[in-house]
């Protein structure tokens, strides 16, 4: 309500405040900060530049508190710069947790540094530039508090770039593999890194706790020179790491001989990380294609796992898939893949047991496949526990819907989609089952049995592809009561024989302001037909 909204509002970027509020044992900081800081950003809508000073005439103002607050207190996506004083060293690493994301300037003064202060937990913050910024400036309580695990078990040893895949730059790179990496290797359980920084990383610490393990701009160098027993960081791949994400970057072309690839590349992983149970490859930002894992006619041996239990990779074919599921990843719970193409030529028998410990199921083929029925069904037959399952795939030359079924629409359901949607305009159901079995003729008494269902502004009805107890089930004005309903998509042969012959007065009335009939094809009809739809517009 001020009168100045419009200038605050909208106009103002940069905004100095000096607070002569003094701050007291009386004021609650938390309650102050949202009652005045949090203000600030939520009315300001284009401010870029904050900043709040002491007054000349007061000994310290009330410092912003946001610890244990919701992270959309003091939020804002343009906010660059910012000079504030806050309570805790706590506050200062919520401020950095990606509620200000575009911060490039932070002032700060801190009231207290608390060596108990563990509250850091948003795996958002930028923990890299905070280390290389204050690691060794301040002192050593800070030091201790940017060493804390709950800080440094998480680093994203990467640039921020466009794709998120560049090391860091030499220089700030050097001062983590001189200065800092050495004191907090212990914590670190989580590396997110560049290919050709790796080795240079793992030098410079033990890092007994690693588990989690990324590593962008993967590629058949790294393989050989890494994933070996001579390799430098043997004793952290080896025992160590259960979980790998690897972003390749090899791009594939005729040149790549799947299979030698696959035994070269891909089985040597599963091999030398002895205690992986999630591995991930992915496609890496700067190619299009990576190879894909080829197993057919290979020894069941190749990409063998015995506790393997997540596993995202491109395959060649569907036969690749089928191998995956022959019993060599018995452990597998979720299996993500995309497949280069899936056909009918294969005349390999495959295990066909149950899985019964997969519960998700992922799988992607941009090529065209008519080969839906007799390759993927079965597989999916299989799944007999499956609670997850996502199906991306382009399917031709087949003439009903996948997975049709036998399952009538009961009027109860009617009932639920009334209810649900009441601004439903237009609607199209498909479904050639009656849920009555046994009748040969329409009588007006059938359905009587349940309630009045009513769409209020159902404007639209495509009823073509259903059994005539719908059609029926909609024209009855003891059924359903729809009083905008002015088009209808049907097969004249069905609406001629719910209606019986364009006569029956139980369906007459749901009638009347029909505009538009839209058969299936052009015809001369009736005088019964204008007659019995008397808004019908020729």
């Amino acid at each position: 309500q001020s009168i100045f909204q419009h200038i605050f509002k909208h106009q103002i970027t940069e905004l100095i405040l000096e607070n002569s509020d003094q701050d007291s044992w009386i004021i609650l900081s938390q309650q102050y900060t949202e009652n005045v800081y949090a203000r600030i950003l939520t009315f300001f809508e284009n401010l870029t530049h904050l900043s709040i000073v002491k007054s000349s005439s007061i000994s310290g103002y009330p410092p912003l508190s946001i610890r244990g607050l919701p992270s959309t207190i003091f939020f804002s996506s343009i906010l660059t710069k910012l000079d504030i004083n806050v309570e805790s060293i706590n506050d200062c690493f919520h401020l950095l947790d990606g509620r200000l994301k575009q911060l490039t300037t932070f002032i700060v003064q801190i009231e207290s540094i608390d060596n108990n202060s563990r509250t850091v937990h948003n795996t958002k913050l930028d923990n890299i530039g905070v280390l290389y910024s204050l690691f060794g400036v301040i002192d050593e309580r800070f030091d201790s508090l940017l060493q804390d695990d709950i800080f440094t078990n998480t680093l994203n040893l990467l640039t921020n770039s466009a794709d998120n895949s560049s090391s860091l730059v030499d220089p700030i790179l050097d001062r983590f593999c001189i200065d800092i990496l050495p004191r907090i290797h212990y914590n670190v359980k989580h590396l997110i890194l560049e290919s050709t920084s790796m080795g240079r990383i793992f030098l410079t610490g033990t890092f007994p706790h690693v588990t989690r393990l990324h590593v962008f701009n993967f590629g058949q160098h790294i393989a050989l020179n890494y994933f070996a027993n001579e390799s430098s960081v043997q004793h952290i791949f080896k025992h160590q790491i259960t979980e790998l994400i690897l972003e390749n970057s090899d791009q594939y072309d005729k040149t790549i001989l799947l299979k030698e690839y696959t035994q070269n590349i891909y089985a040597p992983i599963l091999t030398f990380f002895e205690n992986l149970i999630h591995l991930s490859i992915v496609e890496s930002s700067l190619i299009r294609k990576y190879p894909p894992l080829s197993i057919c006619n290979l020894s069941p041996t190749t990409f063998f796992s015995s506790i393997l239990t997540k596993l995202c990779i491109n395959v060649e074919s569907i036969n690749d898939c089928l191998y995956l599921l022959d019993g060599r990843l018995k452990q597998l719970t979720t299996l993500i893949i995309q497949i280069g193409y899936i056909d009918n030529d294969s005349s390999i028998i495959h295990n066909t047991n149950d899985l019964p410990n997969l519960k998700c199921f992922s799988l992607t083929c941009y090529n065209q496949t008519d080969a839906y029925d007799t390759q993927l069904i079965p597989i999916l037959r299989r799944m007999t526990y499956l609670e997850k399952l996502t199906l991306y795939i382009r399917i031709h030359s087949r003439a009903t819907f996948v997975d049709g079924d036998l399952i009538p629409f009961k009027y109860d359901f009617f009932i639920q989609i009334a209810k649900a949607f009441p601004s439903l305009k237009d609607f199209c159901i498909i479904n050639v089952t009656s849920p009555l079995w046994n009748f040969d003729s329409y009588t007006a008494d059938r359905i009587d049995s349940h309630s009045y269902i009513e769409y209020p502004n159902l404007t639209s009805l495509n009823v073509k592809y259903v059994d005539n107890y719908y059609i029926e089930q909609f024209l009855l004005d003891t059924k359903t009561y729809a009083p905008h309903l002015t088009e209808i998509k049907v097969y004249f042969n069905k609406l001629k024989t719910v209606t019986e012959n364009f006569t029956r007065d139980a369906t007459r009335y749901n009638c009347r302001n029909i505009k538009q009939l839209i058969f299936e094809k052009t015809m001369n009809y009736p005088k019964e037909l204008y007659l019995y739809f008397p808004s019908l517009v020729v």
